[in-house]
Order: C-alpha cells, then sequence, then structure tokens
C-alpha cells in the first residue's frame, strides 16, 4: 500500500504528517463509532420536556411507581423509540415535572369552578393498607351552562392522628377556601353515615345528606338481622365458601365436578361486610353451584344445605333482587342525583306492600326490609333538598309524592326562587309608570301627578279595575306562571334509564327561574360512589408505591381523576 502512495508523493507526504501528529492533539481523525455517536437533548429541551410531561402524566394515569424510570426494560424503550432523550432521575419527576403539571391543571379546574353558579360535594374516609396512611377525599360536582355534569377531584388530604369531627371539618373548610369555592356557591355535601362526618358538616356549615348506598345497606343489614333463618343460612354458605378459598385441593375438586356436569367453571363468591350486594352475589353463586356441591358434599366432609334452605335461598334472591339493581345503578353511573332517591324509595315501598308467592317464608325479614326503609327514609320526604331536587327532574316531577305534599313542594320552589332573585323580585314588584321618565317634568306635571295619585288612593279603595299606571305582573304571578307551564306542559318522553340534563338544556330559555334552581339541586349526587372511586379503583398506594408520601400521593390521585384536563 505504501509503495503504492510513494507514486503519489504530495498525498503521501501529507498523511505522514498527519500520522505523526499525537494523540493527545485536539485534531482527531473521526472513528466509526464517533461517526454514529448520537448527541442527547439538553433536559431544557422542547422535545425532552413534552416527553418529561407525559412519562409523568402515564405515572399518574396507569399507577406506575417514580422507580419506573429507573427499569432496564423502560431504560431499553426509551433508548430505541427516542435516543436523543435522556431519561431525568425519579427525584426529578416527583419534585418538578409532577408539581408544575398539577399545578397546571389545578389552574384549569379553578377556572372551571369559578364559573359554576352552584357545586355539590361527596367525601370519604380510606386508610392504606400497605402503609396504614388514612385520607380523606373531598371531590366537587356541578352543572355547566349548558348542563353537562362535571365531577373533579378537589383533594385527598392526608389525616394522621384521630379522625374527630374538628379535624375533618378543619380539613373541610381549607379546602373549600383554597380552591376559592365561596359559600354561597357550596349546595350539598353527602358523607356516609358516622356520626363524626355528620358532625364535622356541621361544625363546617356545610348543608350535607347522607348517602343513599350507605344508608340502604343499613336497611339491607336491619332485615337480614331481624330472621334468624336467614343470618344462620348466610353463615352457613359463608363457611361453604371458605372452605374452597383456603383448600386448593376442594376447589380442583370442584373444577373436576363442573367439568364432568358440562356446566361453565366459575369460583365461588365471598362476601365483604361492608357491601351487602357481595352477600347478595355469594348466595347466587352458591345457587348456581348447587349440583356440584351437592355431589361434593356427598363425596366429602362438606357443609350440605337441605331443600328448605336451598328454597329459602331462592326467596332471599327473589325479594333482594330489586335493592341489587339499585345498587348497581347508583353505583356503577356517576349520573344518579338524589332527585332519584324519592322516587326508588316509593317505588321499594310499594314492591314490600305486595304479596308474592316468590317470598314465602321470609315474612319477618320482608316486614323489616319494609320498617327499615320507612325508618331511615321518610325524612326525605319532607326535606326540600330531595323534594325540589325531584320536583325539577322532569321524568318525576310531583307523581311519587303525595297530594298534600305537591302543594308544600310548589311552595317551596316558590319561596326558593325568591330568595336567589330577590332583587329582581323587588323590582317586578314595583309599578311601571305610563310616562316617557326621560322627558323632564315641569311644575304642572308635578301637581297633576299629585292629584292623581290621591285620586289613585280612592279608586284603589273603590276597586276599579282601570288604574292610571300599569303594573308589571308581580314576581311571584311569574314565577307560578312557569310552575303551572312546567308541570302541564307533557314533555317528550324521557325512559326511566334516561338523564334529565338534555333535557334541561334544551328547555332552560323556556323555563329560565326553573333551570337555575335545576343547575343547583341537581347537582348533588345520589351517593358518595365517585369520592370512593379514588382509592378503590385509583390503587395510589400499591405493592410497589407503599412508599409514597402522603404528598405525592395527594397529587398523583388529583392527576388520576383530572386527565381529560392534561
Amino acid at each position: 500500500m505504501r509503495n503504492h502512495l510513494k507514486r503519489h508523493i504530495v498525498q503521501f507526504a501529507e498523511i505522514e504528517k498527519e500520522d505523526k501528529v499525537p494523540i493527545s492533539s485536539t485534531k482527531r481523525v473521526a472513528t466509526i463509532p464517533s461517526m454514529f455517536h448520537v448527541q442527547q437533548w439538553d433536559a431544557n429541551d422542547a422535545k425532552a420536556k413534552e416527553i418529561h410531561r407525559l412519562i409523568a402524566e402515564m405515572m399518574a394515569i396507569d399507577n406506575q411507581p417514580y422507580s419506573l424510570v429507573d427499569d432496564t426494560g423502560f431504560k431499553r424503550l426509551m433508548e430505541k423509540i427516542a435516543s436523543h432523550y435522556k431519561i431525568p432521575s425519579r427525584a426529578h419527576f416527583s419534585e418538578n415535572i409532577t408539581p408544575e403539571i398539577y399545578q397546571k391543571c389545578r389552574e384549569k379546574i379553578r377556572a372551571q369552578l369559578d364559573l359554576a353558579t352552584h357545586i355539590s360535594f361527596a367525601s370519604d374516609i380510606w386508610t392504606s393498607k400497605h402503609n396504614n396512611y388514612p385520607f380523606l377525599s373531598l371531590t366537587a360536582h356541578w352543572l355547566t351552562n349548558d348542563f353537562k355534569q362535571n365531577d373533579f377531584v378537589l383533594n385527598t388530604t392526608h389525616l394522621p392522628g384521630s379522625h374527630t369531627s374538628e379535624s375533618i371539618s378543619h380539613s373541610f373548610t381549607t379546602t373549600l377556601g383554597n380552591w376559592g369555592i365561596s359559600v354561597e356557591k357550596r349546595h350539598l355535601l353527602l358523607t356516609d353515615n358516622a356520626p363524626n362526618m355528620v358532625k364535622a358538616t356541621k361544625d363546617s356549615k356545610i348543608p350535607s345528606e347522607k348517602c343513599f348506598l350507605h344508608t340502604l345497606q343499613l336497611v339491607i343489614e336491619d332485615s337480614i338481622k331481624s330472621q334468624r333463618s336467614v343470618s344462620d343460612l348466610i353463615a352457613i354458605c359463608r363457611k361453604i365458601v371458605g372452605h374452597f378459598d383456603h383448600s386448593a385441593l376442594a376447589t380442583s375438586q370442584l373444577l373436576a365436578i363442573q367439568t364432568r356436569l358440562g356446566s361453565k367453571k366459575k369460583k365461588l363468591v365471598q362476601d365483604v361486610p361492608t357491601r351487602w350486594n357481595s352477600t347478595f352475589y355469594l348466595l347466587q353463586s352458591v345457587l348456581e353451584q348447587k349440583e356440584a356441591l351437592c355431589i361434593l358434599s356427598a363425596e366429602s366432609v362438606l357443609t350440605s344445605l337441605n331443600l328448605n334452605q336451598w328454597t329459602l335461598i331462592n326467596g332471599i334472591l327473589a325479594l333482594l333482587k330489586p335493592f341489587e339493581e339499585i345498587t348497581k345503578v347508583f353505583s356503577q353511573t356517576l349520573q344518579c342525583t338524589i332527585a332519584e332517591i324519592i322516587p326508588t324509595v316509593a317505588t321499594l315501598k310499594l314492591y314490600l306492600q305486595k304479596p308474592s308467592i316468590l317470598h314465602a317464608g321470609l315474612g319477618t325479614m320482608k316486614s323489616a326490609l319494609l320498617g327499615s326503609l320507612s325508618k331511615r327514609f321518610d325524612n326525605i320526604f319532607e326535606n326540600p333538598h330531595f323534594m325540589i331536587a325531584t320536583f325539577l327532574d322532569p321524568r318525576f316531577k310531583l307523581n311519587f309524592v303525595s297530594l298534600e305534599q305537591k302543594d308544600e313542594i310548589k311552595s317551596m320552589v316558590l319561596y326558593v326562587i325568591q330568595e336567589q332573585f330577590q332583587t329582581e323580585a323587588m323590582v317586578a314588584s314595583q309599578p311601571v309608570p305610563t310616562a316617557n321618565p326621560s322627558e323632564p317634568e315641569n311644575e304642572l306635571d308635578i301637581f297633576q301627578k299629585r292629584h292623581d295619585s290621591y285620586w289613585n288612593c280612592f279608586n284603589e279603595l273603590r276597586g276599579d279595575s282601570t288604574p292610571s299606571c300599569q303594573s308589571c305582573p308581580s314576581f311571584e304571578a311569574k314565577v307560578n306562571t312557569e310552575i303551572n307551564s312546567y308541570l302541564s306542559t307533557v314533555p317528550v318522553l324521557l325512559r326511566r334509564t334516561e338523564k334529565p340534563f338534555n333535557w334541561w338544556n334544551l328547555y332552560q330559555q323556556i323555563y329560565p327561574y326553573l333551570s337555575y334552581l335545576a343547575r343547583k339541586f341537581l347537582s348533588a349526587p345520589g351517593s358518595t360512589v365517585y369520592s370512593e372511586r379514588l382509592f378503590s379503583e385509583g390503587n395510589i398506594y400499591e405493592y410497589t408505591r407503599n412508599r409514597l408520601s402522603p404528598e405525592h400521593g395527594e397529587s398523583l390521585t388529583f392527576l388520576q381523576f383530572a386527565s381529560t384536563q392534561l
């Protein structure tokens, strides 16, 4: 090669000179690896910051731990899809990126809250099983001008120490103050039936009601305890299911018998004390596996049920089926409002009053259901929050209350509207003169007005129907006209499963006063389900995140349920 290059003396001399350059020289020949070296983005580069944000949002939405950025698989993925990107440390995400996203998202939601006329709330207390951190949730619920439902997490406050009404009340007032939600905007707070929560709402001076599903849970518990044969049967079924939960051999035997019978392979369901419908599903799963369980009890030491007990299970399921459907509806949809509670309770009471052969042998339980339902819910038929909300739902109006209560509800609605529109009511009550107020008055006009005012009083006492000045219809008359029109007008037929919000959006121009009230009273959810889901579905504290600080847990919960605003 050198002999060949010697023929080209000039070029060879230059190459020889370059070969003699010291290694420490700044001029180096580019090697193959250096030619393919990827220049990484600066941490503040726009593209890098966008990826920072997306990773932080993924952590919040998908419950990923901050340690994700240290995982080998994640690093390999990012190197493949974004080789210019340098992954920051987990501390950078937790201390800088996530708080920045939280603040921006909070500002967006704050702007929406400022536009709301009235806001309702729901709250629940939960303790993590992984680190025993207790949290108090507070969620906001309101209707926009076009009757769109909005539900957002305001806060999940770390609540260390004793959960006294004072500490809960302080958390409520602090959170609402931080969000700038004035007293005038606070419509209603839904909580469970715990005494500390009830007292906390009173101390906070926030109007409150108890969660419908929590109260329904107590009704079912009362009825089960009332009939010994029912409570004993449930205890036996729990023992049967527990046998399979603790024995892999018994589970495999059950699956083998299901295969032999050609039935669907299903596991038995154990219940949870705080969810009555899980007891319903326990009995349902036992009944579904009746044939397989009977075969197993004949072949092993498994507890068996007699014919009367199998019949009793059928009866219990038939009796509680409407309660299970109602619980499912209120649990699965966030569109259920307190307007649906009076119709639901009235329908359940009528259902329990009717005799049925399917409920044979359950007379005591059925009577206890009706008695407990009346005891725990009869107050809602005199409660303005529930009565007015039901009236404002075009599916119900006054159809589920007694004749005496119909006039009472109309009076309630009129009173609330007058309270909300005091200024307009005062203006509407003043007579409007026929003269043009812009024209200057001379002395003769003033004298004539004094003269007319006396004879106007005379005419008023005499009962003349033609006063000299035209009075506007009174505010009360205007509102009553609107109420009567709303009640007499047959709306576009709404199915039972449809919600009233679209209807009100279409008719709010026709019923301006009532639509204003609808935005207020229909904002209240029927239960605290949304607030409870922050913990049951959020799963912020899992095994891989059990060392997460309460402050970081709060911000991640907020972002997870505000994902539409990210």
